[in-house]
């Protein structure tokens, strides 16, 4: 009898322990981390300095501001799929598809806009369409628990992601550094990236870049197999290391290992990437003639 009760002591102790485990990685994934993320959650969803007199309610579908002064676009939806796209124009565009204005508060401050979704759940039909002018060098923020994101044909110094489950679409855009956090959900995303920073859970993810990394980055999933794809004078420094998997670089010619580095050229740039259960593949890029 005792050692029954013992066994169930320790099976109970162990259940606690993987619920602490799967909600602390939740946690980190979508910056509600214990200590400094707090922080840095507060600041980017609790801007400090919008007012409630700064809030706007649109009754119409499409929507002009002018990009001057804009420092900081934070689009944090839940339900709603997010379009990004290439604005033909000097102003940012917000287009609200199929009544989306009435699921979301909008708010702009100084040098800073915010798009939110109310905790509703929308239509199949409903979506967000940020269209983003070549003049804005700002950094864009989006957050997503489930709708989707796409975005295509834009520039900008920082892309940074968070998202919690849905596919994420990255297609020919240009950026001195794409930051991703995802739960579940696939990630691809090609153009030209000089630093990349990919925290995943489950899912595939697949990078192509056509300019060599020049700062250093790193990719980790959990669950879920990394395509990385770089051009074949990219000068790096790989670290690497799988569990479930194995890791390939036909790059330099590295095949079927487990953990090490693999280098190519002078290796000037620190490339750190890591799979779970998952294989990790590095090719050359395709250039588009």
């Amino acid at each position: 009898m005792t050692d029954m009760k013992k066994n169930h002591v320790l099976g109970f102790i162990w259940v606690i322990v993987a619920v602490f485990i799967a909600a602390f990685l939740i946690m980190e994934l979508t910056s509600f981390s214990i200590g400094g993320n707090i922080k840095g959650w507060i600041e980017r969803h609790v801007p400090r300095d919008l007012k409630v007199s700064d809030e706007i309610s649109f009754s119409s579908q499409k929507n002009a501001l002018p990009a001057d002064g804009v420092k900081i676009i934070n689009a944090e939806l839940i339900f709603l799929p997010l379009e990004i796209q290439k604005s033909e124009d000097n102003d940012i565009h917000i287009d609200f598809l199929n009544g989306a204005e009435e699921k979301c508060t909008f708010a702009k401050s100084e040098g800073r806009i915010v798009i939110q979704e109310k905790r509703l759940k929308g239509k199949k039909d409903y979506g967000v369409l940020l269209k983003i002018p070549s003049s804005f060098t700002g950094i864009l923020n989006l957050e997503s628990n489930g709708g989707g994101i796409k975005v295509s044909g834009i520039k900008l110094p920082e892309l940074d992601i968070e998202n919690i489950s849905g596919s994420i679409n990255v297609t020919d855009c240009e950026f001195e550094g794409l930051n991703v956090e995802t739960v579940s959900g696939s990630l691809h995303a090609d153009g030209n990236f000089e630093q990349i920073d990919i925290e995943a859970v489950s899912g595939s993810v697949e990078i192509s870049t056509l300019c060599a990394l020049k700062r250093k980055s790193s990719l980790e999933s959990v669950s879920g197999s990394i395509v990385l794809e770089l051009p074949e004078d990219s000068d790096y420094c790989m670290t690497f290391e799988c569990v479930g998997g194995k890791f390939t670089d036909n790059i330099t010619g590295m095949q079927d290992a487990k953990n090490g580095t693999s280098e190519n050229g002078k290796g000037s740039v620190l490339v750190s990437v890591s799979s779970v259960s998952g294989s990790v593949k590095v090719s050359p890029s395709k250039v588009v003639l």
